[in-house]
């Protein structure tokens, strides 16, 4: 079980990118959508933990809040005997940020993954959509690396970037395209008034 949720747990640091990489060879439009939503979903949970910020588990019970918890995460990096990724990932450098438990990105970003490609997947897509955020949460909880409440409202801001955050681009997609629209309408216009008719590149342009 350790091993197992350590890979579901490290899996939180390259999935997104691999998407993103995906994304940007084979269907850039929605790239640019994904990443919007992922940096937007990151921004406000980073302010989050700067206005609020909270211990996870494992930090709790070294204080003596809970009763003993182990850091499985640290433990399996032992086990590994990776000391590099212990030092990266499991708080042993200047870049961490031990007391940034609300809300658990973990836990918000495979909803986000979930919900960005939940339509127009096939069935047996939508149930590994699925699968993956309710994996992580058990992971999380397992680890001491976030109370579930924590897990919660990080599904909240996926949730909530993921209404919120497509309508406002489709709202800069449609003006995009008024403005594109308006372009090509002053050009045939200007071509007109001239005495030309647009060349067949500019029927084409989108």
């Amino acid at each position: 079980w350790d091993y197992l949720v350590w890979v579901c747990y490290m899996s939180h640091f390259f999935t997104s990118f691999i998407i993103m990489g995906v994304l940007w060879k084979t269907n850039h439009p929605k790239f640019r959508r994904y990443v919007a939503l992922f940096v937007g979903l990151t921004f406000i949970g980073y302010i989050t933990y700067i206005l609020y910020p909270a211990m996870p588990p494992w930090m709790a019970s070294q204080f003596g809040h809970l009763p003993p918890t182990t850091r499985i995460i640290d433990q399996v990096w032992k086990h590994l005997h990776i000391g590099l990724g212990q030092a990266l990932f499991a708080g042993g450098n200047n870049f961490d940020n031990n007391v940034a438990a609300m809300p658990s990105l973990h836990g918000a970003y495979p909803l986000l993954i979930c919900l960005f490609f939940w339509k127009g997947s096939s069935r047996r897509k939508r149930v590994l959509l699925a699968a993956y955020p309710i994996c992580m949460a058990f992971s999380l909880v397992y680890t001491g690396e976030h109370f579930v409440t924590d897990i919660f409202v990080g599904w909240i801001y996926a949730a909530a970037t993921v209404y919120f955050g497509s309508k406002l681009l489709n709202r800069w997609e449609a003006k995009q395209m008024r403005k594109r629209m308006r372009k090509r309408m002053r050009k045939r216009m200007q071509g007109a008034a001239d005495g030309t008719q647009p060349t067949p590149l500019d029927s084409l342009e989108p």
